[in-house]
């Protein structure tokens, strides 16, 4: 399936919004973070899994927001998080949620990315509900892929950019978490737009809890104009730099698997801190 971006500049695919806040001191820090990382493995050629830097930054970053950020659900703790920045500090997100984190990780570091939408059922006998993902932009292969960061531990298909590069490009359907049952009347959605479905912010907005949001679902999309007089980001009381308090720094970072870049205090040439790690 071909994927169409909606009739807007590519730079609507960049920009920040009261959901994809991505210019909040807190989601920079990490794009800052996810460059240093990048910038690290393209030190050592050898043990990077890319050699393209595009395409190992978007691998870098979409592998953080599956593995780092739970999935939240009614069966979970029921955390509520809409913007990026409440996902990135709750650890914690929805499909929708984890869609605006991982747009904003993205544009922050100049790769443009949209979202798109799935229409899934979670039963065969249960009502279709709106899915959302992620679909970036790649020059190195003009065109958009495909990511779903709602990573689950048993799923058997972790990451679409572990598929050849050939087969990503043409957007191969089995290469997501949740392929479509056309039988079930299940669909795939062909477009790329820019900001998150509008209806979406209101649900965020007024529901009291996750069981009631999760009940309240969209079976479609809006349709329309996807802005609804969003508010800009940058208006939400935001931490300086100087807040990121280490707790902070320990939670998002603490990873056994990864020794250096869990001892960083914040500060190589990725993260804006001192160490040599960048």
């Amino acid at each position: 399936m071909q994927l169409i971006r909606e009739n807007r500049p590519y730079e609507d695919y960049l920009a920040a919004l009261s959901p994809v806040n991505c210019d909040e001191p807190r989601v920079s820090f990490v794009a800052e973070h996810l460059m240093g990382r990048l910038s690290s493995q393209l030190e050592n050629p050898e043990g990077a899994p890319w050699s393209d830097p595009e395409t190992a930054l978007v691998r870098l970053t979409y592998e953080y927001v599956r593995d780092k950020i739970a999935n939240s659900t009614p069966t979970t703790s029921g955390k509520m998080t809409w913007r990026a920045s409440e996902v990135l500090n709750e650890k914690e997100g929805t499909c929708y949620g984890k869609a605006n984190l991982i747009a904003a990780l993205l544009r922050k570091n100049g790769i443009p990315t949209g979202f798109a939408y799935q229409y899934l059922r979670e039963s065969a006998d249960g009502q279709l509900v709106l899915h959302a993902l992620n679909a970036v932009y790649l020059e190195s292969l003009g065109g958009w892929v495909r990511l779903d960061a709602s990573f689950t531990a048993g799923s058997t298909r972790q990451s679409p950019l572990e598929q050849a590069p050939a087969e990503f490009a043409a957007v191969d359907p089995d290469a997501l978490i949740r392929p479509v049952r056309p039988e079930l009347g299940e669909d795939n959605l062909p477009i790329v737009y820019a900001e998150p479905d509008a209806q979406l912010a209101g649900l965020f907005k007024h529901a009291t809890s996750l069981q009631e949001l999760w009940a309240r679902r969209p079976s479609r999309l809006a349709g329309g104009e996807h802005d609804h007089g969003q508010e800009k980001a940058g208006k939400e009381a935001s931490p300086a730099r100087g807040d990121l308090d280490e707790n902070f720094l320990d939670v998002l970072y603490g990873d056994p698997d990864d020794e250096a870049f869990s001892s960083c205090s914040g500060g190589c040439s990725g993260c804006s801190g001192g160490c040599s790690i960048g």
